[in-house]
């Protein structure tokens, strides 16, 4: 059971390989997973492909994964937020939460 009520999904593409020869993504297939998105403004440090490694950037939103949820920086994320409005995002930064214990309580996905 989640300390964070999961009320939305998204649905995550793992990119596959290398670009094709028209210069193309490739994604293995969808998955869902229930999460928390929050939409909020925050200054994170980057990790993703499109940035300089370590530089600043704003994230829109926070989207909380149940514990360990393996999403790499090249993968895309998909949200239909209530009022119907399709969100893709590419993760800034991603961090594993861990309990005392050691274990993942979440994957915290900033994009």
């Amino acid at each position: 059971m989640a300390y964070l009520p999961l009320k939305q999904e998204v649905t995550i593409k793992s990119k596959i390989g290398e670009t094709d020869r028209f210069n193309q993504v490739q994604y293995g297939p969808p998955t869902v997973h229930k999460c928390r998105i929050t939409e909020k403004t925050t200054l994170v440090r980057t990790k993703s492909l499109g940035y300089t490694t370590g530089a600043e950037a704003v994230s829109s939103a926070q989207v909380w994964l149940n514990k360990f949820v393996n999403v790499s920086m090249d993968d895309e994320i998909l949200y239909v937020d209530e009022a119907g409005n399709k969100h893709e995002y590419q993760p800034l930064t991603i961090e594993v939460k861990r309990g005392l214990n050691g274990k993942a309580l979440f994957t915290v996905v900033y994009v």
